[in-house]
This record gives structure tokens, sequence and C-alpha cells, in this order.
């Protein structure tokens, strides 16, 4: 899917209600979006505050709870396919896995010679490298990344990476969904 750069100017009621109430100009903001991508202004926070309805903060936390664990205490998963890759992971934080909302995350893991496969997915992800040194391929643009590397990646782009050198290369990753089972892989074919 070829990425569509839609600017056009912010503004409007949401802008009035967001950014207006806290004393923010409206005028000049842009927002980006990418064909078949729903803008963060589109989810249902912004939408139901447009409406004139506000989430009351008991909705807000019902079946969540303050959660901590240990990373060797999350299952580990992962694929060894000639499409997938050669990737092992801990999701910590996933609705249904944890009491949880809002966000999924976890830490991956490759060793030398592995890899995640290019693919896409509709919710925006992030990196942050805790370990190691890899390639991370995104949109066609190859970024070397180290411990201490932070990478964004809107929806629907295309990514995939690669370890480098003699290091695991450890990452934490997190989607904006309540559960990982709301992110569609869709793997490109090499």
């Amino acid at each position: 899917m070829a990425a569509l750069d839609v600017r056009r100017p912010l503004g409007g009621a949401i802008c009035d209600e967001v950014l207006g109430r806290r004393g923010l100009p409206c005028r000049g903001l842009l927002m980006e979006m990418r064909e078949g991508q729903i803008s963060a202004l589109a989810n249902g926070w912004f939408r139901s505050m447009s409406r004139g309805l506000k989430p009351q903060m008991d909705d807000l936390s019902k079946g969540v709870e303050p959660t901590a664990l240990k990373e060797t205490d999350a299952p580990q998963d992962g694929w060894d396919d000639p499409v997938r890759g050669r990737i092992h992971w801990r999701t910590l934080f996933s609705r249904g896995r944890t009491r949880s909302e809002g966000i999924t995350c976890g830490v991956a893991e490759l060793g030398p010679g592995d890899w995640l496969g290019l693919h896409r997915h509709a919710p925006p992800e992030t990196y942050y490298v805790l370990a190691g040194a890899g390639i991370v391929c995104l949109d066609g643009r190859e970024i070397a990344v180290r411990a201490g590397s932070a990478v964004f990646i809107p929806g629907m782009a295309e990514h995939g990476v690669r370890q480098t050198g003699i290091e695991v290369l450890r990452l934490f990753y997190a989607f904006p969904v309540d559960s990982f089972d709301n992110v569609e892989y869709l793997f490109s074919r090499v």
C-alpha cells in the first residue's frame, strides 16, 4: 500500500476542546495521515470529547489493576520460518494475559543472524534497544541501531529488523492497543 501524505490544518471543535482549553493555539497545526490509517484524532477519546462526552474515571479503569512482573515470568513465544523470521519475545502487558489496557509491550530477542521479516500492522509501534546492535529497515531505509536507540514506526509502515554483531539484540516494543490480539501482522513477500 502506497503512503498517501495528506497535510491539512487541524481545527474545529476537537482542536478547541483539546488544545484551546489549555491555552494552546490551534492555528497552523498540521495533521498527517496515511492511507488506511486512522488518525489519533479519530480514536474514541477524541471522538467522545468532540461530542461533549467525557469518559468517567471508573469506566476507564474497569478490569484494570496495577501490575508488576519479572520479564522471565512472561511466557516466551517466537517464530522460526522463512517469511516471518527467527525471533523470540516475551509479551509483558497485554489484555487477556494481564489486567491492563491501552498498551501492549514486551521484550524481543534476536540472536546472531536472527531477523524479523518485513511486515506492516495498523497500530504504530515503538522500539527501544536495550542491548546489542542491529539494522531496522523502515519503509525502505536501513537504520543502524544499538543500545540506547529508539525507533518510532508509524502505522502501516513496512519494517523489519536484523541482528548484527556478536551480542544478542534486545528490543523493548510497545503498541498503543489493549491486546497483542489487536495487532495483525501483514508480512511482505520477498
